[in-house]
């Protein structure tokens, strides 16, 4: 990512964090961070490595939609 997309990705963060929805959003997923890696400790090592990589993969989706966002802002 070069520095200009770096610059807006960063201002959208900005933005993200003055957001209502967002933040309630960020609290959910803080909420059920335990729940999650309870269950996670619980899996079968193949199925927590097959969430582990799914989970991995929808966040790069969503780092990559705010990169595209920015380099198109």
């Amino acid at each position: 990512m070069d520095q200009k997309t770096l610059s807006k990705y960063l201002k959208l963060l900005e933005i993200a964090k003055e957001d209502m929805e967002y933040r309630l959003l960020c609290q959910e997923c803080a909420a059920l961070d335990g729940a999650v890696l309870d269950l996670l400790q619980r899996l079968p090592e193949v199925d927590r490595d097959l969430l582990m990589d799914y989970i991995g993969v929808t966040g790069a989706v969503s780092r990559r939609l705010m990169e595209i966002a920015a380099e198109a802002g």
